[in-house]
């Protein structure tokens, strides 16, 4: 069988460079004639499948060539454009999670916040994950969230997680990322606000960097911010909403001098909320956070 190089702007779909079409299915799904059927795979170095799996994508025929421009959700939020990212016919990590881009994980409301949220649907809990079209760089990354709206103090479960974070456009796990996570990472008693940042390459000299807290709250409403610069990297998050707030955690690191060990790739930016290895919540809540903005400055 033929094997296709499909390459595609990561804002029409949630897959690196490395995936392929296998084969072309069906020219027509159902009803629609603008409707193509195609199995996408992953391969691993040695050429072995390591993940399959099938797609109905609404495709414009007209006179163009393969492979044909595969639309997908898109939303508006803080003045930029975001994906939300679709896994409805198999898990994917981060943790093993079913990804949905239903308006029920995703949308946003009239005042312009996006809602980000843990749905149970049958025996399926399903997640949410949007990523900007765009690329960034260096400069400075801020959130104002509020959440989990269910709790009136910040407290959520063990197994959730909810990412703040950049992530390359190209290139692997393990690399070119910096994070805010709230998360227990399955333990209760693990404090629940992390930073990281990653490194440019993988080397065994090279790890990644890691500061963490407890984060006790009087409401739900938090800032997080991180700084990027090729030199260092810094965080800080506060209580509430504004930039004089009281410091919940703050941290810098320059890479011990050596810019190799920071971020240094064209990144997207991420939120999700996810489910630590797959696993439900211990309450058995949908989990829902709203963010209120983000902004970005060069």
């Amino acid at each position: 069988m033929d094997i296709f190089r499909i390459l595609l702007a990561s804002h029409h779909m949630h897959l690196p460079i490395n995936w392929y079409v296998l084969r072309y299915l069906d020219s027509s799904s159902g009803s629609n004639p603008n409707c193509a059927k195609f199995r996408f795979v992953r391969f691993s170095i040695d050429r072995r499948i390591l993940i399959s799996r099938v797609h109905n994508f609404v495709i414009s025929r007209g006179n163009c060539r393969f492979p044909y421009q595969i639309m997908s959700r898109t939303i508006t939020f803080s003045g930029l454009n975001w994906t939300v990212r679709d896994t409805s016919s198999t898990t994917q990590g981060p943790g093993s999670n079913w990804w949905s881009n239903s308006t029920s994980n995703v949308w946003v409301d009239s005042n312009g916040w996006l809602h980000l949220k843990i749905t149970k649907v049958g025996t399926k809990w399903l997640c949410p994950e949007v990523y900007t079209t765009g690329n960034y760089k260096y400069g400075t990354f801020n959130w104002k969230i509020e959440g989990p709206v269910t709790s009136p103090n910040g407290s959520f479960d063990k197994n959730v997680v909810l990412g703040l974070f950049t992530y390359p456009a190209a290139g692997g796990d393990g690399t070119n990322e910096i994070d805010v996570e709230l998360a227990r990472w399955g333990n209760g008693s693990y404090p629940n606000l992390n930073f990281t940042s990653y490194p440019n390459t993988l080397l065994s000299d090279f790890k990644n960097h890691t500061k963490t807290t407890e984060m006790a709250l009087n409401g739900n409403y938090t800032s997080h911010q991180f700084q990027w610069r090729n030199n260092n990297v810094s965080w800080v998050s506060r209580h509430g909403h504004s930039a004089t707030g009281d410091i919940i955690l703050s941290d810098s690191y320059n890479g011990d001098g050596n810019s190799q060990r920071l971020p240094q790739q064209n990144c997207k930016v991420h939120m999700n909320l996810w489910l630590f290895e797959g696993l439900a919540p211990t309450d058995g809540v949908q989990v829902e956070f709203v963010i209120h903005s983000f902004t970005y400055t060069s």
